[in-house]
């Protein structure tokens, strides 16, 4: 496989404007299934301890939280159009914060998502969903 791998160009980098900018919302949601301070797995389904490497216990779900852009021209209520998804994993002791923040801020938006509103504006990719997950297992 021959791939052709080139730089953002560093105007991509910069804000396309507003009416070609996608957008950026927090999510929380509910997990069942994480390790507690105690480092055991808090689990509502039969998952034994020698499955789990670890003793496993019963206990509340928590609430963690995640980063979705959209792009430019997303509506919720167009239940026609389909969208690749994109899940974009922070590094080692990140969060769903790292890969927005970790680039920094340019006109105001994340260069991330300048970059994301440019390659749609430009043509380069279809329009994505990018979701930036908590990918950490504990509390």
């Amino acid at each position: 496989m021959n791939l052709d791998v080139k730089a953002v160009p560093p105007g991509y980098k910069q804000s396309t404007g507003t009416d070609h900018q996608g957008s950026v919302f927090e999510v929380a949601y509910s997990v069942r299934n994480y390790i507690n301070v105690y480092r055991q797995l808090v689990t509502s389904e039969n998952i034994s301890s020698k499955e789990a490497g670890r003793e496993t216990v019963e206990g509340d779900p928590i609430t963690k939280k995640c980063n979705v852009y959209l792009p430019p021209g997303y509506k919720e209520t167009d239940t026609n159009k389909k969208y690749n998804v994109l899940y974009l994993l922070h590094g080692v002791g990140g969060n769903h914060n790292e890969w927005l923040t970790g680039s920094g801020e340019a006109d105001g938006n994340y260069v991330i998502c300048n970059i994301l509103d440019n390659l749609i504006a430009n043509g380069d990719i279809n329009p994505v969903i990018v979701v930036f997950p908590n990918g950490r297992s504990s509390h």
